[in-house]
């Protein structure tokens, strides 16, 4: 049920309303870790943000398109280490992610961290999670 709600939450702030009749095409990543540039299981010129990226283009301006990442978006890759996660997390809001479903490495490098990714980029959807000081959507 609590995932019904927040599929309704994310459509209307996308500026869905029940009159209308349209395709939602939904994309969806899930374990990205981070992971800025190709990895070694992959082709040299595959993999990574850069692949992402292209697989994405154009959703970011696509009414229609909802982009999810089921967690664990950030993660233990040292390129996005080095800086608390924010190059990956800029490109996903780049690239147009809507939401971030909260995973264990969102919370990688601390709340104080993770409060300042809440300000920028996707939204952050979690359940049982709360944040001294940040509001709760219902």
């Amino acid at each position: 049920m609590m995932h019904l709600l927040a599929l309704v939450w994310l459509l209307c702030r996308m500026g869905f309303t029940v009159a209308q009749s349209q395709t939602l095409t939904i994309y969806h990543t899930n374990d990205l870790q981070g992971q800025l540039l190709p990895g070694p299981s992959y082709d040299e010129l595959l993999g990574g943000f850069r692949r992402l990226c292209q697989a994405l283009k154009g959703a970011a301006a696509d009414r229609a398109a909802l982009v999810v990442d089921g967690g664990d978006a950030l993660g233990s890759d040292p390129l996005s280490r080095w800086d608390g996660g924010k190059p990956a997390w800029e490109l996903m809001g780049a690239v147009g992610y809507t939401a971030v479903v909260a995973g264990d490495h969102e919370f990688d490098y601390g709340l104080d961290t993770l409060k300042v990714r809440l300000e920028g980029g996707p939204a952050i959807v979690g359940i049982n999670i709360g944040v001294q000081g940040l509001a709760v959507v219902p």
